[in-house]
């Protein structure tokens, strides 16, 4: 019954930390800047909701959440994708390696005089130390280059490179990490370096891989199960925690009635287990899914409790220490990153910014920091406080390094502005035939300005005389034909030209130089639809829309029929809020028509639930249902006409 309190405590906390995380991202800042300060403040050094005690009984939380990020560190690897580039990436992995973890231990050996918890440790216990932070100086972030490349839309080989190196070293650093840990344990304890102390390392690497490949089994077995994701996630999240139950296990091993101490390491077993997951079974995509979903809340808890660790009163001592520990960290990667690009061939120009995409640190480097303060539990909550410092220094300085590198290398195709809504709804029809042409009369009739793009010179021809559309011929498809075309300010775009390939190439000019939130395209083959709605394409294959569309008549007639435009009596129709005027009005005090019914608010991206004391603000894209009369006067008040009789209504 103890656990209750300390656990309500976190729960609340975290929830807490959720909302204050986002408003660390408005001000530029990495999400898990906001979580850790949360945790700092909850800590013992400042608000003291938390104390030993209490940590001790949300401790398994933290075991679980590192057997978690060294689960998504490992199926993160994916072999297949490092194809073509294995060169490239071995040398640039190679130099980094080598550099920083000399510069690192270098720079940890000459600063030991002035970080207060190595003063007065022997030679030996001062490399011990230096050997595990260089390791940590190592690790890179994963989680943040893919969040970066995914919103850059970033491709090329500079970018392939970048991120087979940061993950493949993501999860070298983890088998350095046990080596070094397994080194650093030897240094402190005074045994010799003799070759059965060698065999007993090796012994205990191999052990962990074995178990690696064991749970990965014990994994595939669980996604095998025909059971809901829920209970596939918490036995997932079970089996992580009994990794490090089982390491702690072996470490009171008795053979032969003798004590035999073997140094697992969980984070080295768990890497393995998504390694294998993800390249040697079926289940990858699954286990994938469920990493995606679960892994903001795992974030979550895992770094307030790291906040809750942070010992400030250390960092107050060595802020001078934590910059210096950067810049070191800083001029290992330039001069690794450089020497490895050189040696593998690769160009001058990108050579000369790699450095800048090497930066990050995040989640596997503070579960190595954890591990140490675990591990070495005299120091190491110390050392860990620190190392989690230069971690959140590296995390803050890095993604927009990382991102002027990409942008700088040309490899970046990011979403366009979306121009402001000039009251006119525009949409750009990229098509030919019947049902495009039938598309185009219908939004006409709805009161779009429709402009029709035509490649086939014929169809051009036939639909001049269309007094309602605006016909466009052009011979290609590129950047040049969007100023004639005056797409800045098209609200919408349909792809319905004859081949996919034509369709996406309309919607990657939508996103990159028009940035309207509504593109639609007619995909034909199923195969192709991943890859549009990786744009935020809405998209339309004929077979199975066909079904849904049948589906929905049987299951809700009206609601259908409604939705295709079938009611004379009553519409839908999305209308965005322009009226500043409006701006945080309530619904229920704008005395819409009486058979005006709002349906829907999307705001940012968000579908909000809506009801009479729902708060209006300008940009918000409003689905209401009423009669065509109703819902033109309700557009008009939207767009700041004042309507005298709209109360009466």
């Amino acid at each position: 019954m103890q656990i209750i309190a300390p656990l309500t405590i976190f729960v609340l906390i975290a929830l807490a930390a959720k909302d204050i995380g986002k408003w660390f991202r408005l001000a530029g800042l990495p999400l898990i800047s906001g979580f850790l300060f949360v945790g700092v403040l909850a800590g013992p050094y400042v608000l003291g909701l938390f104390d030993q005690q209490s940590m001790e009984s949300v401790g398994f939380i933290n075991a679980i959440a590192l057997a978690f990020i060294a689960f998504a560190a490992g199926s993160e690897l994916h072999l297949g994708q490092l194809k073509g580039t294995w060169r490239s990436i071995l040398f640039i992995i190679g130099g980094l390696v080598v550099a920083v973890f000399i510069f690192g231990v270098i720079g940890y050996v000459l600063l030991a005089g002035a970080i207060p918890f190595m003063q007065g440790m022997t030679a030996v216990e001062v490399l011990a130390v230096a050997l595990v932070g260089a390791t940590i100086m190592v690790a890179r972030s994963p989680a943040s280059a893919y969040a970066i490349i995914k919103e850059l839309r970033a491709r090329g080989p500079f970018t392939k490179r970048i991120f087979g190196a940061t993950v493949l070293m993501d999860s070298l650093v983890i088998l350095l990490f046990a080596i070094a840990v397994s080194v650093a344990d030897v240094l402190i304890t005074d045994a010799s370096f003799n070759p059965p102390v060698f065999f007993h390392i090796i012994l205990e690497i191999a052990l962990d891989i074995f178990l690696g490949i064991l749970v990965g089994q014990i994994l595939r077995l669980i996604l095998a199960l025909k059971l809901d994701r829920r209970l596939k996630t918490a036995l997932i999240l079970a089996v992580g925690y009994g990794i490090f139950f089982l390491a702690d296990a072996l470490r009171h091993v008795h053979l032969g009635g003798q004590p035999v101490e073997l140094f697992a390491e969980p984070l080295l077993v768990a890497l393995v287990a998504g390694f294998v997951i993800s390249n040697y079974t079926r289940y990858g995509p699954e286990f994938n899914k469920i990493v995606e979903e679960i892994s903001p809340v795992i974030f979550i808890l895992f770094f307030i409790l790291v906040g809750v660790n942070i010992n400030l009163s250390v960092l107050g001592q060595t802020w001078t220490i934590i910059l210096a520990l950067f810049t070191i960290r800083l001029l290992g990667i330039i001069v690794g990153s450089f020497g490895g690009g050189v040696l593998a061939g690769d160009p001058m120009r990108h050579n000369r910014l790699l450095w800048l995409t090497f930066l990050t640190q995040a989640g596997v480097s503070i579960g190595l920091a954890q591990e140490v303060a675990d591990e070495f539990p005299t120091w190491g909550v110390d050392f860990a406080s620190l190392a989690i410092a230069v971690i959140v220094l590296n995390q803050i300085v890095g993604p927009p390094a990382f991102k002027w590198a990409i942008k700088r290398v040309g490899e970046a195709h990011p979403k366009a502005d979306p121009s402001t809504f000039d009251g006119t709804r525009d949409v750009l029809i990229f098509g030919m035939g019947a049902r495009a042409l039938t598309l185009a009369k219908r939004l006409a009739q709805h009161d779009w300005s429709v402009r029709m793009v035509c490649l086939n010179k014929n169809f051009f021809v036939k639909i001049q005389g269309e007094k309602e559309i605006d016909a466009r011929y052009v011979t290609s498809l590129g950047v040049d034909i969007l100023a004639d075309l005056e797409s800045d300010n098209a609200d919408a775009v349909v792809a319905m030209l004859p081949e996919d390939e034509q369709n996406y190439k309309v919607c990657e000019l939508a996103y990159e130089h028009i940035g309207t939130e509504r593109i639609v395209a007619f995909v034909r083959d199923p195969a192709q639809i991943a890859r549009f709605r990786e744009l935020g394409v809405s998209v339309v294959e004929q077979t199975t829309a066909t079904v849904n569309l049948l589906e929905e008549f049987v299951r809700s007639p009206a609601t259908t029929s409604l939705l295709l435009g079938e009611s004379d009596s009553q519409d839908v129709m999305e209308l965005m809020v322009i009226d500043q005027a409006l701006d945080g009005v309530a619904i229920r005090d704008l005395h819409l028509p009486g058979d005006i019914l709002i349906l829907s608010i999307r705001r940012n991206g968000d579908l909000l639930v809506t009801h009479g004391y729902s708060r209006l603000k300008v940009g918000d894209k409003v689905t209401v249902l009423g009669t065509p009369d109703s819902i033109q006067t309700v557009d008009m008040r939207f767009a700041g006409y004042q309507i005298p009789s709209i109360q009466t209504l």
